[in-house]
C-alpha cells in the first residue's frame, strides 16, 4: 500500500509524493491536514502558508453611496434638487455639477487611475463628507466590506 510524502528542501515543502517509501521523504500520510507545497516544515511540525489577500481596487458607485452616513446620503441626495431651485447657491450650483460628474463616471471606480481622488474632492470641496478622512474611511469600507 502506497504512503504520502512530503519532500522538504531548506525548510520548505517542494512537493508531496505517493510511493511505498522516499528516502528523505516525511510521510505525511495520516497528517491532517496534509501539507503540500509552499508549506514549512521545522521541529517536526508542518505549518501552512498564510492565505493570500488579493487587494481589491474598485468598487462600484453604489457601494460607495451605502457607506455614507444617512446625513452624508441625504445630503448627497439633496443636491439635484436643491441645485435646480432659482433661490440656489453658488456653491449649492457647484455640487450639482460634482452631482453630474459623478454620475457621468463609469459604474465603478478604481484607485490605480487616480478616479477616488476626485471623487473625494468632489465630497469634500461641496460638503458631502466632512473630510479627507471620512472620504478614506468611506472608500476604505467600501473596498473591504
Amino acid at each position: 500500500m502506497s504512503k504520502v510524502f512530503a519532500i522538504v528542501e531548506s525548510g520548505v515543502v517542494t512537493n508531496v509524493i505517493n510511493a511505498e517509501s522516499w528516502q528523505g521523504g516525511i510521510d505525511v500520510t495520516n497528517v491532517t491536514p496534509r501539507p503540500g507545497p509552499g508549506w514549512t516544515y521545522s521541529n517536526g511540525v508542518f505549518t501552512a502558508p498564510a492565505p493570500v489577500v488579493r487587494e481589491r481596487f474598485n468598487v462600484l458607485k453604489a457601494e460607495l453611496l451605502r457607506e455614507m452616513s444617512p446625513a452624508e446620503y441625504a445630503t448627497w441626495e439633496n443636491i439635484a434638487h436643491i441645485a435646480r431651485t432659482t433661490t440656489a447657491t453658488q456653491a449649492q450650483r457647484r455640487a450639482l455639477k460634482a452631482l453630474a460628474v459623478f454620475n457621468a463616471y463609469p459604474p465603478m471606480f478604481d484607485k490605480r487611475d487616480g478616479s477616488f481622488s476626485g471623487l473625494k474632492a468632489i465630497w469634500v470641496e461641496n460638503g458631502i463628507v466632512a473630510t479627507d478622512a471620512r472620504a478614506d474611511a468611506i472608500i476604505t469600507a467600501a473596498l473591504t466590506g
